[in-house]
């Protein structure tokens, strides 16, 4: 492997979105950043954590992890854009370390002591986040893990999970024995807009990416889908990919300091939000400009924050808010944001296309007209029979990814909107 292939990180980041791209790949600038931010978050932190320290906060060294969690309907990317980087076969980085789980319980995910040998030794069952406690671990599919949460056999996961997505400090006093290490992977999870259902306290210990599609985003996802037909994987340039992704694991060299610049800190502090939010953001900064501007044999990372970086830390915290403030809502609101009336039967059939019963959708629908987010009239239709018309109450343009807060900026030089 030519370890120098990639001095510059950003001519990985480059070459990864290109490639997506050219095989007719949808919303990548959009979302693929924060992946990419993801495994630098995730090289930096075994780095700081085992090897050397370049990064503490309070008299801490603190975990560098960027958990994440990407939520909308079935077909929309919850799965594919980890297997375009992840896949055995047609995955650029899929020599970067990682794991797929498709179901988890209590012992499989932390382990389990489920007894004692002939000589009185427990009998310890490792579960994947120790035997991959320097992978990403990622799950499409949030609910198999939720539903288990609350089944007799693994009563106390929601603290495991917890302590894991926190520091990965995992430790249970269990009958047998006691279950403790020390694990640093990283997890991504996805689940179904309606089936989203967060423990306390884990929140705030991921970054949200909100995959429901806009009218315009469920159009250009149809005409991706026509013209990716026949579009074979490049294995030339993915094989040049996985080599830069299996020198990006190996850790840089020389780096001894990340350095958050006076830039950086102006727009930090200017962010609308509070401290537990601007955690998970600030460790995307990080990321992302590791991903970016970092040289392979650099000393130093330099945290900026060019107008391209900012706009995706806004946008997260868009996509945080939405899901956790209305989640019940965020499917509709996305696809009738443009602001113009739609007629209801139908639209309620757009909804069972993304998944959302029928029934689901009439609910949601009298639910958002009575709190006014939705305006409502009636027309004549065939027969005499009355048509229902419906308009989202608050316009929003998608196309310019308008950024809409719940919480005040503070006075210090306002943030770049998107």
């Amino acid at each position: 492997m030519e370890t120098g292939r990639y001095e510059c990180l950003g001519d990985l980041t480059g070459d990864t979105l290109d490639y997506f791209k050219s095989r007719h790949i949808i919303r990548i600038d959009e979302f693929m950043p924060y992946y990419m931010a993801s495994m630098g978050c995730h090289v930096l932190n075994l780095y700081n954590r085992t090897k050397r320290t370049i990064y503490t906060r309070t008299g801490t060294v603190p975990d560098l992890r960027l958990n994440m969690f990407f939520v909308g309907p079935p077909g929309f990317s919850k799965s594919f854009f980890c297997d375009i980087l992840f896949d055995e076969t047609f995955g650029v980085a899929s020599k970067f370390p990682n794991r797929e789980v498709a179901y988890l319980t209590l012992p499989g995910l932390i382990g389990t002591v489920s007894g004692k040998d002939e000589a009185g030794e427990p009998i310890i069952e490792h579960g994947v986040a120790e035997t991959h406690k320097q992978s990403i671990i990622w799950c499409e599919e949030f609910t198999s893990i939720s539903e288990v949460m609350k089944t007799e056999h693994s009563a106390g996961m929601s603290g495991l999970l917890l302590m894991l997505t926190d520091n990965g400090k995992v430790s249970r006093d269990m009958r047998f024995g006691t279950l403790s290490y020390q694990s640093y992977s990283t997890i991504l999870l996805g689940t179904q807009t309606e089936r989203l259902d967060l423990v306390s306290g884990l929140s705030r210990r991921f970054l949200f990416l909100d995959l429901n599609p806009s009218n315009s985003d469920i159009a250009a996802y149809n005409a991706a889908w026509e013209v990716g037909e026949e579009v074979k994987p490049d294995f030339i340039k993915i094989e040049k990919l996985r080599e830069g992704y299996l020198m990006l694991n190996s850790a840089p060299p020389n780096l001894n300091k990340i350095v958050l610049t006076d830039e950086y800190l102006k727009f930090r502090r200017s962010m609308p939000a509070i401290h537990i939010d601007k955690d998970s953001l600030n460790r995307f900064a990080i990321g992302w400009n590791f991903m970016n501007n970092f040289h392979w044999r650099n000393t130093e990372l330099l945290v900026e924050a060019p107008t391209e970086m900012q706009r995706h830390m806004l946008h997260a915290l868009e996509m945080k808010y939405s899901i956790l403030g209305e989640l019940n809502f965020l499917a509709l609101e996305k696809m009738l944001s443009h602001g113009d009336w739609v007629e209801e039967t139908e639209f309620k059939w757009k909804l069972v296309q993304l998944g959302m019963g029928y029934r689901t959708g009439s609910e949601r629908i009298d639910q958002m007209v009575g709190l006014g987010l939705l305006q409502r009239k009636f027309e004549k239709g065939v027969r005499g029979r009355p048509k229902r018309w419906i308009k989202y109450a608050r316009k929003k343009d998608t196309d310019e990814k308008d950024t809409e807060f719940i919480l005040t900026p503070q006075k210090t030089s306002p943030p770049v909107r998107p």
